[in-house]
């Protein structure tokens, strides 16, 4: 039966058998994907059996799952208007790269330091454009849209929303025909060199009696808009896409044109640049700070404030302390509140490396003294051998941790002699409870010349991980800090801890004290002067409503802590 020369299958005549070794992949495979489905048949079936036995619980458990999966879809929807209800904005303003700024900044300092040496400028500020990480400023002006997609005259403004900034608009103009309309103003936004940088959003927005309606937008990368400006291409025209609800609604596509720049030189580039040291302005009181069309070459801000004097909205002189009473105070303030925050890190830094300190020394005597109880002389465990693993320490530690409890003078060879115990057990106490002159005899010369590891010690405790020879050798100086009475007092290291933040915060408050005092001084002499001044004034002057005032301004009566 079967095929000559071929093996047939049993009991089948005439077929013949092909033998095809599986491969092992498709197996694994196979099986995988049977488990799993019977790992979901049996979850099913558990879930019905459940459903049946208490309809329900299980009804309500199905009902809270339900109900969690939909407030998640609900906050992921409107997002917008959760963030409006909790705090008032609709955006985020904070996103990885100004994560990264404030990272440069906490490290580098603003940079205005790098100005003394730099010819004037921000190398902090310069790296970090360089890098990607901090904006460069554009302007966006020559603004036109045209071909709009809706019939009629109606009043149009132009929308820029940039990265995490808040929106900027043009102004309105006022029924205009969709086929051209212009806007006058240039828009100044902050772009990163950066692949990860938000796209730059425009849209043309159509203003209703109620709200708005976006007829169309169009969005632009920000490297390729930094390439624009490096190449200086002038006035270039945009296509724009036409929301859902104005497609189609015009034979030619929308389109907007613009120009891309830079900051130009003169002027805008002053103020963008403009030094914004404190302190320097303090030190040098002639510094310019402050550049406007009028004056071009800028202004200190003392200078500024005799130039420009202070208004209210109604066009009324309002007085405002000097600027040299001012420069006193921030100054007697920034003393003292650098005096505190010396204090208050002076204690935070010497609380973290006295704990590290403490950590390095205590770790480093306590594998020291495991090396002493490892070998007493030249007399070793049972099993133990030079140098040691990770398994015969472990087993020396539990053995005297279990079975031996040390006297309260351990350390004192005659305490152990005193103890009415067997010579075998009194043999185990002595070897794990070896005294500090026999621990400081090992840190002098550790078995075998290796001496222990900080970090491998903490790792072989907690995980119980052998890493090898790494991580900071002890040395002889850990056990002898960790001899030391005064890094064992817990009490004196806290009281010293908070009697020092508590000086910073007695400091801060003897400033606020001062400061007070002294614009509540300032008041009152500003206060007299005045009065002094109305009763000088004729009674007529007083019935028309003038006053005179002195020439010099005085304290108001704002808070300017």
């Amino acid at each position: 039966p079967g095929v000559p020369g071929v093996p047939g299958v049993p009991g089948v005549p005439g077929v013949p058998v092909v033998d095809v070794p599986p491969v092992k992949g498709q197996v694994e495979f196979s099986t995988m994907f049977i488990q799993a489905i019977l790992n979901i048949i049996g979850g099913l079936y558990n879930i019905v059996v459940q459903f049946l036995t208490d309809p329900v619980e299980s009804f309500l458990q199905i009902l809270v799952i339900f109900l969690a999966f939909l407030l998640i879809w609900l906050l992921c929807k409107f997002k917008d208007k959760v963030i409006f209800l909790l705090t008032g904005d609709s955006n985020v303003h904070f996103d990885h790269l100004d994560f990264l700024a404030k990272l440069l900044e906490l490290f580098c300092g603003s940079g205005e330091w790098t100005r003394s040496c730099c010819c004037g400028y921000n190398i902090v500020t310069r790296f970090g454009q360089g890098m990607g990480i901090i904006s460069n400023p554009v302007r966006i002006s020559n603004i036109a849209v045209g071909d709009l997609p809706v019939v009629g005259r109606h009043n149009f403004y132009v929308a820029v929303e940039c990265k995490t900034d808040p929106e900027m608009v043009t102004s309105v103009q006022e029924q205009k025909h969709p086929k051209v309309v212009q806007f006058p103003e240039s828009l100044c936004v902050r772009l990163r060199r950066n692949p990860t940088e938000h796209r730059l959003r425009i849209t043309v927005r159509h203003q209703r009696d109620l709200g708005h309606a976006t007829l169309c937008e169009a969005y632009f990368a920000a490297s390729r808009i930094l390439s624009f400006c490096d190449k200086e291409l002038g006035v270039q025209r945009f296509q724009m896409r036409s929301l859902d609800d104005f497609a189609g609604a015009h034979d030619t596509p929308a389109w907007i044109s613009l120009k891309f720049s830079f900051a130009g030189k003169g002027l805008e580039q002053h103020i963008d640049e403009a030094p914004d040291d404190l302190v320097g302005s303090y030190v040098f009181a002639s510094t310019p700070q402050v550049w406007n069309e009028e004056h071009q070459d800028g202004l200190s801000i003392a200078q500024f404030k005799t130039e420009v004097p202070l208004l209210d909205t109604h066009g009324h002189a309002v007085h405002e302390p000097l600027e040299e009473t001012i420069r006193g105070l921030n100054c007697c303030r920034a003393c003292l509140h650098g005096t505190s925050r010396f204090i208050w890190g002076f204690a935070l830094w010497g609380m973290l490396i006295f704990s590290l300190v403490r950590l390095y020394a205590s770790t480093c005597f306590s594998a020291y003294k495991l090396y002493a109880k490892a070998i007493q002389g030249d007399e070793l465990w049972d099993n133990v051998t030079l140098p040691f693993t990770l398994d015969s320490l472990n087993r020396i530690e539990e053995y005297c941790d279990e079975e031996v409890t040390c006297p309260e003078f351990a350390e004192i060879a005659e305490a152990v002699n005193s103890l009415v115990l067997p010579d075998m057990r009194k043999r185990d106490v002595r070897r794990c409870c070896p005294s500090k002159e026999r621990v400081l005899e090992v840190c002098k010369e550790p078995p075998g010349g290796q001496a222990p590891y900080f970090l491998r010690t903490i790792v072989r405790r907690s995980f119980n991980k052998d890493i090898g020879h790494n991580g900071f050798m002890c040395t002889e100086a850990a056990c002898r800090v960790h001899m030391e009475s005064f890094i064992r007092n817990d009490g004196l290291i806290v009281s010293l801890f908070f009697g020092l933040m508590l000086l910073g915060c007695l400091i801060r408050m003897m400033n606020n004290y001062c400061i007070q005092c002294v614009k509540d001084a300032t008041a009152r002499r500003h206060h007299d002067g005045e009065s002094y001044m109305q009763d000088r004034t004729p009674r007529s002057n007083r019935a028309k409503g003038t006053m005179m005032t002195k020439k010099e301004p005085a304290q108001c009566s704002c808070d300017i802590m």
